[in-house]
């Protein structure tokens, strides 16, 4: 069997090993009920098709690092700031992070 058609295989069946285990956690959950009693057929339809995309898959597998780095940001931000003159702002921004942390800011605006 050709090389990419294997790996296309693997990636399909490790896909579908995830769909079945967060709809067996929806099921266990009791979510997939609530849902079913508040909403039409169609709206489960197109929920699943919603959590079956690939980007969404993508985004559960990337949670995780999604979850912690929210918690480093919300601890960041609680802590107390002291004004600075422009010039020591612009002394800050050689530092190699404080710049990265900069790009990485503006390319989220």
């Amino acid at each position: 069997m050709n090389k990419n058609i294997q790996d296309t295989m693997l990636m399909e069946e490790e896909l579908l090993d995830k769909i079945n285990q967060i709809l067996s956690n929806i099921t266990e959950s009791g979510l997939l009920n609530m849902l079913a009693a508040a909403s039409d057929p169609e709206a489960i339809r197109r929920l699943i098709q919603i959590l079956v995309n690939p980007s969404t898959m993508k985004l559960f597998d990337n949670i995780d690092v999604l979850l912690n780095q929210s918690g480093d940001i919300s601890k960041t931000l609680s802590e107390p700031v002291e004004p600075i003159s422009l010039f020591a702002f612009l002394m800050r921004l050689r530092d190699k992070d404080v710049s990265r942390g900069l790009a990485r800011l503006l390319a989220i605006l």
